[in-house]
């Protein structure tokens, strides 16, 4: 006979291992905060359940190798098909879970990442946009202008889908580089970086796209600042640059007067950008404003003066000078805002969390490409 066997692990969730197959049943599977409630099969991922649905749970392999699925467990048992690497051990026993992996054995209930009502319900508009401008910012970023047929509403974080009209349909998700303000906006900013062989970031990159058409459907995503009083640790790479850029840019403007550590890491000086962004934002900023770069690879013999290393280093660093001052704010005080890299957020997620940082106080978007065939 069929079999399943539950499995409580040492943080207190419930995964239930399949060993033979049962009758199929049934679930409701709630997703938050998107107040939707929909039935699963227990023979369907909840990530296939939510979108059978029309439930917009961010995605990219679907195969448990990228971590754009992952939310929250709040409520019920489910069985994990495979443990994925992608959750590092400290977001397991905080909960997270790949919407991929994983199937409904009771009635469940999830949370998308940062799911607090921070963010405003902006209806999803899909329109098309003419890139007006395009600025390479390193050798490998290009800032693009996409002026919008029909202006989009949107918080500071989030990001939109990007197609290219009888060229690429399936889309590639980019964040917004630059803060909404208020209201909707016909202007909006992305920062791409190339991809070896992206199908996307190559049609973008090879020659100058001024006037091409592209698809734009949004907004999506869970990260924004939320409302606090508690100081801001913000650890970005690459890219990440571009949602925090946002986050800050939209902060001021709202007269936000929280501290703000800003940890900035790139390979070498040639992949720095949006430093005199930085220096502005510093100069304005209200109260105290801290911008870190770290690069990894700087080769020695430089003039390069500032840090180096893997910015997950200069976090712990941090996080053990804070500890060995007698008084001012530990890390435990922070609220975190992670971007870029999988590995990077999964070892900064973790740190953050060893040095006490709550992790309903940790905040992440990770940047995924589809290296096979696009970028």
């Amino acid at each position: 006979m069929d079999r399943l066997v539950l499995v409580s692990d040492a943080f207190g969730i419930c995964m239930w291992k399949r060993f033979s197959g049962l009758p199929t049943q049934s679930h409701k599977l709630t997703v938050r905060p998107l107040g939707r409630t929909i039935e699963a099969s227990e023979r369907s991922t909840l990530l296939d359940a939510a979108l059978d649905a029309g439930v917009p749970i961010p995605f990219s392999c679907n195969v448990g190798d990228c971590g754009s699925c992952i939310c929250r467990l709040i409520s019920g048992e489910v069985e994990e098909l495979n443990a994925s690497a992608v959750i590092s051990p400290a977001q397991r026993q905080a909960g997270f879970l790949l919407a991929c992996q994983t199937r409904a054995r009771s009635d469940v209930t999830v949370e998308l990442p940062g799911a607090d009502g921070a963010i405003e319900n902006h209806p999803t508009l899909k329109t098309e946009g003419t890139i007006v401008a395009a600025e390479h910012l390193t050798h490998d970023i290009l800032e693009i202008q996409v002026e919008l047929d029909t202006p989009m509403a949107y918080t500071a974080g989030q990001y939109a889908e990007l197609a290219i009209p009888g060229v690429l349909e399936e889309g590639r998700n980019y964040s917004f580089a630059a803060a909404p303000a208020k209201g909707e906006r016909n202007l909006l900013v992305f920062h791409i970086r190339h991809v070896p062989g992206g199908a996307f970031s190559g049609w973008l990159h090879n020659e100058n796209r001024v006037g091409a058409k592209l698809r734009v459907t949004g907004p999506h995503g869970q990260f924004a600042l939320r409302s606090s009083t508690s100081p801001i640790l913000c650890v970005a790479g690459g890219t990440g640059m571009a949602p925090i850029l946002s986050v800050l840019e939209q902060a001021l403007l709202d007269g936000v007067q929280r501290e703000v550590t800003y940890f900035f890491g790139c390979r070498q000086q040639r992949d720095l950008y949006a430093i005199e962004a930085m220096e502005r934002l510093a100069a304005d900023w209200p109260v105290k404003f801290r911008f870190e770069p770290v690069l990894s690879e700087e080769p020695m013999g430089t003039e390069w003066q500032g840090n180096r290393g893997f910015v997950t280093q200069l976090i712990r660093d941090e996080g053990e000078m804070q500890v060995m001052r007698a008084k001012g704010k530990k890390l435990s005080d922070h609220e975190a805002y992670l971007c870029g890299p999988p590995g990077m957020i999964d070892s900064a997620f973790d740190i953050l969390v060893g040095f006490g940082v709550d992790p309903n106080k940790i905040f992440f978007d990770k940047f995924v490409d589809k290296r096979h065939t696009t970028g």
